[in-house]
């Protein structure tokens, strides 16, 4: 009975409340989490005033545009100080989210699992990690050796195709007028 009742209210939820995909926009707010409502409001209001700008190509609603886009950006650089601040101090005990607030704000990826799950050679399939490992290690060390056998071997030594040796001597002269001060 339970299953049923399930199946019916997920149903009703699906139908009358779809999950909808973000917009670009609303993604990009969720990856930048100091920027709250307020803000988001003025960044509205900033990108009415650049189309008004380009619209009206007046000196008067350039200015107006470039006053309030240089106090949005300070308030939105002081508003992800703030931000981190209160995030780090939170976490101060705790190693991994302090690595994982240092990862967001310096923009670092996470990276997902690179590792292959299987390997054909010689038209037989190998799945053990261990014996993928193996033979990954064989070929790329090997490859050196490998590609040296296939460039064919000069007639004259390499001698031949060098220029007599310079001598060993650099020296740097500044001219008067520019003289180092320390």
């Amino acid at each position: 009975m339970f299953d049923k009742f399930y199946t019916k209210v997920s149903n009703i939820n699906n139908s009358h409340l779809p999950l909808k995909p973000l917009t670009r926009k609303e993604s990009k707010f969720q990856t930048k989490p100091w920027i709250n409502p307020g803000l988001k409001v003025s960044i509205i209001n900033k990108n009415r005033l650049y189309r008004h700008y380009l619209k009206t190509r007046t000196c008067y609603s350039h200015t107006k545009f470039q006053c309030y886009r240089n106090k949005l950006n300070h308030l939105l650089k002081l508003s992800k100080t703030n931000y981190y601040k209160e995030y780090f101090m939170i976490n101060k005990a705790k190693t991994k989210e302090i690595w994982k607030g240092i990862k967001q704000l310096i923009c670092l990826k996470s990276k997902g699992s690179t590792s292959p799950s299987k390997l054909i050679i010689n038209e037989h399939e190998i799945t053990n990690d261990k014996a993928i490992a193996d033979q990954l290690n064989k070929y790329f060390s090997n490859i050196g050796k490998n590609f040296a056998s296939t460039v064919p071997k000069p007639n004259l030594p390499f001698n031949c195709y060098l220029d007599k040796p310079r001598p060993l001597v650099f020296s740097y002269h500044l001219p008067h007028q520019q003289r180092l001060k320390i």
